[in-house]
């Protein structure tokens, strides 16, 4: 209790001194300043007005400031791209069935599987073709026998060349051996819906092309 009361004591013999020398202070400025004309007063004055100013706009400037967010906004970069599932077969280093971003190419695909095998016939695909969603990507080999005999192949077209399934109109893919005029009016159906062929083996997927009248045309064509 005793020491309570000496600080409350030298608190106000502290005030008292403050108040004092504050006193002084005032009337020392209050003298002082009668040498200073009314113009310097002035000056004085606008340039402590400027200092105090500068300092207040340094203080606010400085001090943190909330940032609002949209939580709405969804950044760009964070939405993956659709993916595509494809099968990838035939003469690749790992056949399999693979998830490739869309607007990806057949080389592309490809490449997923590890690439070609030496043996693996490139020229037989449309590389640059895009990928649609569960296509199947054969990768033959080269000089791979065909059922169809090299004098049935020349009698089948024009000249002996392959018929273009992504060209050809429905009366030249009526030549092909077993393909009607029914069949081949769904092959240029299946074209116009589906988009170009992006390989031979793509023709499995018309109504009617099972795998052993696949293989007896696929000598044939070609994209």
């Amino acid at each position: 209790m005793l020491v309570l009361l000496c600080y409350i004591f030298i608190a106000m013999q502290a005030k008292d001194l403050l108040r004092k020398e504050y006193e002084k202070l005032i009337e020392k400025i209050r003298s002082e300043s009668k040498e200073f004309s009314r113009f310097q007063i002035v000056v004085i004055i606008t340039l402590l007005l400027l200092i105090g100013a500068g300092a207040a706009f340094s203080y606010f400037r400085s001090r943190p400031r909330e940032i609002e967010v949209n939580k709405n906004k969804v950044e760009v970069s964070n939405i993956s791209k659709r993916k595509l599932v494809v099968h990838v077969a035939g003469e690749v280093m790992k056949p399999g069935v693979y998830q490739i971003d869309e607007g990806s190419r057949v080389a592309d695909a490809i490449e997923a599987a590890g690439g070609a095998r030496p043996e693996g016939n490139l020229n037989s695909l449309n590389l640059a073709a895009r990928l649609k969603d569960g296509e199947k990507i054969m990768v033959t080999k080269n000089n791979e026998p065909s059922e169809v005999g090299a004098a049935e192949i020349s009698g089948s077209s024009e000249g002996g060349s392959l018929i273009n399934l992504n060209t050809a109109g429905v009366e030249e893919i009526e030549k092909l051996p077993g393909i009607g005029p029914e069949l081949s009016k769904r092959i240029v159906e299946y074209r116009e819906k589906a988009g170009q062929f992006s390989s031979v083996e793509e023709l499995s997927n018309v109504e009617g092309i099972g795998k052993k009248r696949l293989d007896s045309i696929k000598g044939l064509v070609t994209i």
